[in-house]
């Protein structure tokens, strides 16, 4: 289902309309607030993975680094 959104048409009263994708503006109307999920880039779960990904590369990369003041 797409988000809620308004089109506009000159052919009706006031130039638009809106086309609710939530049930609390399919019944509020423009006076409700919108409940509609927008996603917009990568998926939350997307961005998670990477983010994980790049813990584990920096934890490698820790794991590997001498400690301070200490050289091989």
């Amino acid at each position: 289902m797409k988000p809620c959104h308004w089109v506009f048409d000159s052919e009706v009263p006031g130039g638009k309309f809106l086309v609710p994708g939530c049930w609390s503006r399919a019944v509020g109307s423009d006076f409700s607030p919108c409940h509609c999920t927008r996603e917009k880039g990568p998926s939350l779960k997307d961005r998670i993975s990477k983010l994980e990904a790049k813990v584990q590369e920096l934890s490698k990369a820790i794991a590997t680094t001498p400690p301070k003041g200490e050289t091989e």
